[in-house]
């Protein structure tokens, strides 16, 4: 009987796939719509190289939090739809509703948002947890020899 090889690219979406659960705990990531606790991933960008998360454009301010903004209309980039009756980008307005009710502004000032750093979290909770509930799952497949130093092997980077 010989020995299975080890699939690097299997542990490591198991790890990642592990991130992701725990990034995506209902107490850990924000939730208005549902939509950045959907859009999580984990993807093999390599051999024995994961990532894992968003690719929403909004998802690195509610990770990481953001500064204070002032938005204004942008008429060349962000063009309403329809005929425009004007050019001028100084009667350009953004429009928007408030309880309710159409409002027109020149810009509009939003504070600063404190970040909730989900993913950093998931993957500390799991460097604390350790890595038993890889190593039983992988015993069963490949056996206990082959995998008993894997958890000194194992390197997650926190780039964000």
């Amino acid at each position: 009987m010989t020995a299975k090889k080890l699939d690097v690219n299997e542990v490591v979406l198991k790890i990642g796939h592990k991130v992701e659960d725990l990034a995506t705990d209902q107490d850990r990531i924000p939730f208005r719509s549902g939509d950045l606790r959907k859009s999580i991933q984990t993807t093999l960008v390599g051999k024995g190289v994961a990532t894992v998360g968003s690719n929403l454009p909004y998802a690195r301010a509610v990770h990481d939090g953001r500064p204070a903004i002032t938005i204004v209309p942008n008429v060349r980039k962000n063009p309403p739809y329809g005929y425009r009756r004007h050019k001028n980008p100084k009667k350009a307005a953004l429009k928007f509703k408030v309880g309710g009710q159409t409002m027109f502004r020149k810009k509009v000032r939003q504070g600063p948002r404190k970040g909730k750093p989900f993913l950093r979290e998931a993957v500390e909770e799991l460097q604390k947890q350790g890595y038993d509930w890889l190593l039983e799952d992988l015993a069963r497949k490949y056996g206990k020899e082959l995998i008993k130093d894997l958890p000194e092997k194992i390197h997650l980077d926190m780039d964000f």
